[in-house]
């Protein structure tokens, strides 16, 4: 009943809501735990995101690195995680959902039982999330509008066209093409602010537009470094961490937002080091 719970989501949010101005659209509806988009993501948990692709990047990330730091326990907090990331209906959640437990597999501490039981569990819920043709549908009407989506930026002058990851990287090829080993920089973002006539959702092909195969290579590196250093120089749960955020980024215009950046510049900055300096120059000042 997706009507009636979009209602009720918009009265719980009216007592929550506190930026009124911004949040009174009539396709709109923010309970702080659910936000539904009436139309275009009816019945879909956009999070605290603009779209549930995006809320279910930032849950996939968060839920990896909460698993090994609580040292893979199946508590609640797992169960609630499963639950919210499966309210996104977001064709790279499930996916990258399904990589999980490698990690339990790539994890020393953790037993063979654990690891099957984790395995059998998710591959459960994603057939039951395929056995609805949501994610199935999805995909074969990506391949299957493809040629539209691209066509649409010839007849649609006044408004922005939303072109899917597919039409994203077939529209970007050409740019990647021009410059293909150092990217174009900055410039081409601001292009596209000017032109306001695409909205792309290809991550990875607009971080190859702007900063080219060298940049590209470095990014995995950074990403790997800072996977290397959650996991505890763990090389296989690293890589792993890597192939998430770049499947995230392939789906999602997300790998310039703060959060992502900010896992390019953790292996670099080394935060937990200066932590540590910090934390046992304090305990000498104390002595």
């Amino acid at each position: 009943m997706p009507d009636s719970i979009f209602k009720l989501n918009k009265a719980v949010g009216s007592i929550f809501n506190v930026i009124s101005a911004n949040l009174e659209r009539e396709n709109f509806s923010n309970s702080i735990f659910f936000t539904m988009i009436n139309g275009v993501h009816k019945d879909r948990n956009c999070g605290f995101m603009w779209e549930p692709g995006a809320f279910g990047a930032m849950l996939i990330i968060a839920f990896v690195i909460y698993l090994y730091s609580s040292n893979f326990k199946l508590n609640k907090k797992v169960f609630v995680y499963v639950i919210i990331i499966l309210s996104t209906y977001s064709t790279t959640t499930y996916l990258n959902l399904l990589l999980v437990p490698f990690l339990y597999l790539f994890n020393s501490k953790t037993s063979n039982k654990i690891f099957t039981g984790s395995l059998i569990l998710i591959v459960a819920i994603l057939f039951l999330s395929l056995s609805t043709t949501t994610v199935l549908d999805k995909i074969n009407f990506q391949f299957s509008n493809l040629d539209n989506d691209l066509i649409r930026l010839d007849y649609n002058l006044q408004e922005v066209v939303v072109l899917d990851r597919l039409a994203s990287l077939v529209y970007l090829f050409p740019k990647i093409q021009e410059n293909y080993l150092v990217g174009t920089g900055w410039t081409y973002v601001n292009e596209i602010a000017l032109e306001k006539a695409v909205s792309l959702s290809n991550g990875v092909a607009f971080y190859l537009v702007m900063f080219g195969l060298v940049g590209i290579v470095f990014f995995i590196y950074t990403v790997y470094k800072t996977g290397f250093l959650f996991f505890n120089s763990n090389r296989n749960q690293s890589i792993l961490f890597a192939i998430v955020v770049l499947n995230i980024g392939f789906s999602n215009p997300v790998l310039l937002l703060p959060f992502f950046v900010s896992l390019q510049l953790y292996s670099i900055v080394d935060f937990q080091k200066k932590l540590k300096t910090k934390y046992k120059l304090n305990y000498n000042v104390s002595k």
